[in-house]
């Protein structure tokens, strides 16, 4: 079973740590997912307001993730490097997203942060590896279903 598709889950139950002491803590906020961290050794600026966590939100994208990878594992295994850019381009399309919302780190330029221009650097990388790996099996040979030399067992000899 290739790794890419138990990745996710990883990272989610890594993260929850983050949301624990209060770390990748956004602006306050009453959203119904924002976190109060009241431990006094909380990372957070006031342990009386609530915060978007960024912790819970990369908990709650790898699990979405983790759900949209782990059906489709026996397939992935084929191609275990279509697995990893499907992965990371997930990962890269849902941390764009989220770092609207937390804000953790500084603007760079046309009002994303330094982690926004990272994500889409990182989905054109994937994007071009699931392009370039679209018919190479997990042997880095072009896939039996997509080999078009001679005869076809499955449907005769070609026309």
């Amino acid at each position: 079973m290739p790794w890419p598709s138990r990745c996710p889950s990883g990272v989610a139950v890594g993260r929850v740590g983050d949301v624990i002491n209060g770390e990748h803590h956004g602006p306050a906020s009453t959203f119904f997912l924002a976190v109060q961290n009241t431990n006094p050794d909380a990372a957070v600026p006031s342990n009386a307001i609530a915060y978007h966590s960024g912790g819970l939100y990369e908990v709650l994208l790898a699990s979405v993730i983790f759900a949209i990878v782990w059906p489709s594992r026996r397939r992935l295994m084929a191609r275990p490097l279509r697995a990893v850019f499907t992965v990371l381009a997930l990962f890269s399309v849902g941390r764009f997203a989220m770092f609207f919302v937390r804000s953790d780190s500084p603007d760079a330029a046309l009002g994303l942060s330094s982690t926004q221009w990272t994500s889409l650097a990182l989905l054109v990388i994937a994007l071009i590896g699931l392009v370039l790996t679209r018919n190479v099996s997990s042997r880095g040979r072009p896939a039996p279903d997509v080999m078009s030399f001679g005869p076809n067992p499955r449907n005769g000899p070609p026309r």
